[in-house]
């Protein structure tokens, strides 16, 4: 929902608008504008857009797969380094905890619960042994 608030400079006495759009969910939003029109309308757009997934950064991590972001990682990041082979393991480790997911569907809740199950687990030379 937008909110509107008319604001009155003290060194100029010139009036302007200030917006918030706050939907749940969404990080709040917000800009000043000179005239009270040019207001509504960008309310009722950036509105529309929340409404239609539309330009927002997290409709890219919609897209996503964690399995890519591992990928480019270890092109970009990892390859030629000394610890590309430690790294590696925990990188297979987490892919196959998230598996055929996407950046928004791995939740902070997801992460905890994979990282629980890793430390109840018992390791020796980066294989679980079977209790």
């Amino acid at each position: 929902m937008a909110s509107i608030q008319r604001i009155k400079s003290k060194l100029t006495n010139e009036i302007s608008y200030r917006v918030q759009v706050r939907v749940k969910g969404h990080e709040t939003q917000g800009k000043t504008f000179p005239n009270k029109k040019e207001a509504l309308e960008w309310a009722t757009g950036v509105e529309a857009a929340i409404r239609e997934a539309r330009n927002f950064p997290h409709k890219k991590a919609m897209r996503t797969m964690f399995a890519d972001v591992v990928d480019r990682y270890r092109k970009e990041v990892l390859k030629g380094t000394k610890r590309e082979d430690k790294c590696n393991q925990h990188l297979d480790w987490w892919l196959e905890k998230f598996v055929g997911k996407t950046l928004v569907e791995i939740t902070p809740d997801a992460v905890a619960a994979a990282r629980d199950v890793l430390a109840s687990g018992t390791y020796k030379r980066a294989k679980q042994q079977i209790n």
